[in-house]
C-alpha cells in the first residue's frame, strides 16, 4: 500500500482496543444521541504480549508528529 506522499506501507499494527473503541462509537455516538456508552462482550482474543508503546512509530518515520 502506498501513502499520498508515496511512502509504503511497511508494517500494520492493529490496536485491538482501538478497533474496540471505534466500533463502539458508532453504537454509542459522539454527539446527542442519548446513549453515553456501549458494552461489547463476546470477544476473543489470542493472548499476546505487548504495550500500547509498541505501537507508536519514531518520529523519523511518524507520519502524524
Amino acid at each position: 500500500m502506498i501513502d499520498s506522499l508515496g511512502r509504503a506501507l511497511q508494517t500494520n499494527e492493529l490496536g485491538f482496543t482501538d478497533e474496540i473503541a471505534a466500533a463502539a462509537s458508532m453504537v454509542a455516538g459522539q454527539a446527542n444521541e442519548g446513549t453515553p456508552m456501549a458494552i461489547v462482550g463476546g470477544l476473543k482474543r489470542d493472548a499476546q504480549d505487548g504495550r500500547a508503546t509498541d505501537l507508536v512509530r519514531p518520529r523519523a518515520i511518524d507520519p502524524f508528529p
